[in-house]
């Protein structure tokens, strides 16, 4: 995928979805693929992604992602003052992915749920990512 094609998608959806177009910002010295800084009160959004990781991915992935960033814009206003919040916001953020990826992208919400389903099974990745595990593990499409 070309930067343009992502930065495309990511503008479309945005635009699909009512929200706030992001700021979109590569950052490829960053560890994680992609992550939205959000000032809700002012509703100011910045997508970060790191297009050396990303381009990489297959489109089922990429889109998940895209959908789970967007889920968070959508979702700014909750509260993540406390790890239950963090992870909160993660579940709502992860359900709003899985259910666009499973209205528009069919064949990709299959792959996703299959790889999600094996990936939840792992103790390393519970005791990489606790947050996501904790909030992940509560979706019905994966278990």
């Amino acid at each position: 995928m070309k930067e343009i094609e992502l930065r495309d998608l990511i503008t479309y959806w945005a635009g699909r979805f009512n929200l706030p177009l992001p700021f979109l910002y590569r950052d490829n010295r960053m560890k994680n693929i992609g992550y939205v800084n959000a000032c809700s009160k002012h509703k100011l959004y910045r997508f970060v992604y790191n297009f050396e990781r990303l381009k990489r991915l297959p489109k089922s992935e990429i889109m998940q992602i895209i959908f789970h960033e967007l889920g968070h814009i959508k979702y700014a206003y909750l509260p993540k003052r406390t790890e239950k919040d963090v992870i909160k916001c993660e579940y709502v953020a992860e359900k709003f992915s899985v259910k666009y990826l499973k209205q528009y992208y069919p064949k990709y919400y299959e792959k996703e749920v299959k790889i999600w389903r094996r990936e939840l099974k792992k103790k390393n990745w519970k005791e990489k990512n606790p947050i996501h595990y904790k909030a992940f593990i509560k979706i019905k499409d994966y278990q």
